[in-house]
């Protein structure tokens, strides 16, 4: 099997340089010996990014030979996952240890509730199994092609937006004769190749739901093509339905569950991607208004 590099370098350290929309071929070796000229820089490298708002461009960026940059991950502990079987072991030993981008990557993703979707190859390949865009959403992968890291590409997990800026975080694999690294800073959304949605059919929704109320009565909810959020119910568990009951607000999909207390809990992501939710105040009672959460998802 060819080793699976990952194609990961450390795009973060180029931050104090201008991040063109995409890189050419001709300008990544210039790139790469610039990053080679800081790469002893210490743990915490200050930020510099052109066109980022005052907030974003006082952010810290992480730079760590170890896993700082990167909380509940060790790569270690992702033994046993999918993420470890197709990018862990031979395929992310580095001198100082496991470190590889694709391995981050597949475990965020897997940490998600994405299934084994098999092996993607190296970082240039993924992109041949998601969906994708321009568009970052929280839980995308921006994705840079072959014209970083001798052409293997590289990835990084997307856990934040803001604006026109993309907080990414990412593992880095060197070589087993030199340092791997992790690392994690805000950047600009332009500067990413493409934003891959491997989540976006788990997140996708339905435009139907149905769950049970304490009393064991089903509940329906519903979404029609203008968006409009309707529910009806069972009069009694097994028995006659109710009418049709329109919520306001308007959803693509929804999705509903019952709490332990059995109240029912009612989850929805608008056109935009926001994602709202109400529930019952009461086991089979009224219902609370609509509550944004914060991120957003794809629609």
């Amino acid at each position: 099997m060819t080793q699976l590099i990952g194609g990961c370098v450390h795009m973060r350290s180029w931050f104090s340089f201008r991040i063109p929309a995409r890189r050419s071929e001709s300008a990544t070796p210039i790139l790469r010996r610039a990053f080679l000229a800081v790469a002893a820089a210490a743990v915490l490298l200050p930020v510099t990014v052109s066109g980022a708002s005052g907030a974003l461009a006082s952010q810290t960026d992480c730079k760590s030979n170890g896993y700082a940059c990167t909380p509940g991950y060790d790569a270690t502990n992702t033994q046993g996952t999918w993420a470890w079987v197709h990018y862990g072991g031979a395929n992310a030993i580095n001198a100082n240890g496991y470190h590889n981008c694709t391995l981050y990557a597949a475990w965020r993703l897997e940490q998600d509730g994405l299934a084994d979707p098999g092996n993607w190859g190296n970082a240039v390949d993924w992109i041949n199994h998601a969906s994708y865009d321009h568009t970052p959403s929280i839980g995308s992968i921006a994705w840079w092609g072959g014209e970083v890291a001798g052409g293997f590409g590289h990835v990084a997990y997307v856990d934040q937006v803001s604006g026109n800026q993309v907080h990414v975080v990412a593992d880095n694999y060197i070589g087993p004769h030199s340092d791997g690294y992790t690392d994690a800073g805000w950047i600009p959304a332009s500067s990413v190749d493409e934003f891959m949605h491997p989540l976006a059919q788990l997140w996708a929704g339905s435009p139907v739901a149905v769950t049970s109320n304490q009393d064991g009565r089903l509940e329906l909810f519903g979404v029609n093509s203008a968006g409009n959020v309707w529910h009806r119910w069972q009069l009694s568990p097994g028995g006659a339905w109710s009418n049709w009951t329109q919520f306001d607000g308007a959803l693509t999909n929804v999705a509903a569950a019952t709490n332990a207390d059995g109240r029912i809990e009612l989850f929805g992501v608008n056109s935009a991607g926001n994602v709202w939710h109400r529930w019952q105040l009461t086991p089979g009672g009224a219902w609370s208004g609509w509550t944004q959460f914060d991120g957003a998802l794809r629609p």
